[in-house]
């Protein structure tokens, strides 16, 4: 213990020692004062921002709103469906016209028996592709004539095929078979319906 008393009289530890007692407190007393304006200076930022804050808040909810918007639209949105199309990842008719929906339009179609010239003719346009473009005219607003060529199948053709699926009232053999399916799977609400003259024909005197 007496070795290490005289070690401490030592004239380096005696200087370190009044290095510490000179320095310690205004390096303390510095960084208090550093650390005090830094909280001041988020402090002003903060009261600046107060009043202003309910007006941020709605453009920020109304900016965040548009792009869940966007983002919740981007898998049934056209441009990025060409675009995946365009790299290969999808078949545009497949996107439009998934399995599920193809099988039940397969139910409903009648069979089409195709005469041709011994040795020519085109191949017929596949009937997956056309019901994507007119599942394409009636989502997106375009004309006939604005079928985009990326379907496959001209324009006159998928109206063609259009005209005669409807004078064979596959649309609404299609729409039966649609909530004939969705009730099995219990996915309609009975509760919400409407019956008219139109589909039922309305007895005399009423109900």
């Amino acid at each position: 213990m007496d070795k290490a008393s005289a070690e401490l009289k030592e004239p380096f530890w005696q200087e370190f020692k009044k290095d510490l007692a000179d320095n310690v407190e205004p390096a303390i007393v510095g960084f208090g004062v550093a650390f005090g304006n830094v909280i001041k200076g988020m402090a002003g930022v903060i009261d600046a921002f107060l009043p202003k804050m309910d007006g941020i808040a709605r453009r920020s909810d109304s900016i965040t709103e548009r792009f869940a918007k966007w983002g919740t639209s981007l898998k049934t949105s056209f441009p990025l469906v060409v675009w995946l199309v365009v790299l290969g990842m999808t078949s545009l008719a497949e996107r439009l016209v998934p399995d599920e929906l193809w099988e039940l339009f397969r139910r409903v179609v009648p069979e089409t028996v195709v005469k041709r010239p011994q040795g020519g003719g085109r191949r017929r346009a596949g009937d997956r592709e056309c019901l994507a473009a007119i599942v394409f005219v009636a989502t997106s607003g375009c004309t006939w004539r604005q079928v985009p060529p990326l379907f496959g199948p001209a324009w006159p053709t998928v109206y063609r095929r259009f005209a005669r699926w409807s004078k064979d009232r596959v649309w609404a053999r299609l729409h039966r078979v649609v909530l004939d399916e969705l009730g099995v799977q219990g996915e309609l609400d009975w509760s919400r319906f409407a019956i008219d003259s139109v589909s039922v024909r309305a007895l005399k005197g009423g109900f």
